[in-house]
């Protein structure tokens, strides 16, 4: 569960269209 949203936060930084979803 933790993976995941490390995964979505390094998603969000490597790109900023990810972080608005």
């Amino acid at each position: 569960m933790r993976a995941a949203l490390s995964a979505i936060r390094r998603a969000k930084w490597t790109t900023p269209g990810a972080g608005r979803l």
